[in-house]
């Protein structure tokens, strides 16, 4: 899984805090994603096994 943009808190997932993230970074403990869903504020995945 991949994300950018804002991480000043680290948001993105890539063990890393600052700055905004202008290419997409590979998401840390993210391998067994079976859905995600992201918005303005917000991203979540849906695990194989079943937790979110």
């Amino acid at each position: 899984m991949f994300a950018w943009g804002d991480n000043a808190y680290g948001q993105i997932g890539n063990n890393r805090t600052g700055g905004d993230i202008t290419t997409p970074a590979t998401v840390s403990g993210m391998p067994t994603a079976k859905q995600v869903a992201a918005g303005a504020d917000f991203s979540l995945a849906l695990m194989t096994n079943g937790k979110v």
